[in-house]
């Protein structure tokens, strides 16, 4: 376990002005209250030293890594991207995330087991290039995962207010209601 007040100080300004905040607070404050907890992250572990942590590609990635390194050995997490170059240097950059190069659909239809004990899974793969084929490619990794996803695991997808259509639509099929909605949005598995 975590301390999410230790968190929420360290991370402060990043969170708080960002559009991704509310997401983050409200999984990581779920995360921390349980013994153990492991996330999966897909496509976001890259590392960019100019720019602002949560607005880009990282900042995610360095709030599992600070969540491993204060847990006391309860918190894992892996991270999944394509790019060899942004995981070189999140490899550097973040120690305690097992940074795996690979396609997150790829990955994930072959680690059934990682994804069956994921508390979270952080779907960021969205592209504002090439909207209609990022709305695929999430919504595919979404089924991927679906029947291994156990029982009340967060669901945070990213870029929600720019897309996600699938994604919102697989769950108004469900019946499900986003636990939080906005810019980055969650659902749980029910």
């Amino acid at each position: 376990m975590f301390n999410h007040d230790e968190l929420i100080e360290t991370f402060r300004k990043p969170l708080l002005s960002s559009p991704r905040g509310d997401a983050f607070v409200h999984a990581t404050r779920i995360l921390s209250r349980k013994p153990r907890a492991f996330v999966v992250e897909l496509g976001s572990c890259g590392y960019q030293p100019d720019t602002k942590p949560f607005e880009h590609n990282g900042g995610a990635t360095a709030l599992w890594d600070w969540c491993v390194d204060n847990s006391g050995g309860d918190f894992g997490a892996v991270s999944v991207d394509q790019d060899e170059t942004v995981l070189f240097c999140a490899e550097k950059e973040y120690r305690n995330v097992k940074c795996i190069q690979d396609s997150a659909v790829h990955w994930l239809e072959k680690n059934a087991e990682s994804v069956a004990r994921a508390d979270l899974i952080y779907f960021d793969t969205w592209d504002e290039d090439d909207p209609a084929v990022s709305d695929l490619d999430v919504a595919a990794q979404l089924w991927a995962v679906w029947e291994f996803v156990q029982k009340g695991c967060i669901l945070m997808f990213d870029d929600c207010e720019r897309g996600q259509t699938l994604v919102k639509q697989y769950f108004q099929q469900l019946k499900l209601k986003p636990e939080l909605a906005g810019f980055t949005s969650i659902w749980r598995k029910p």
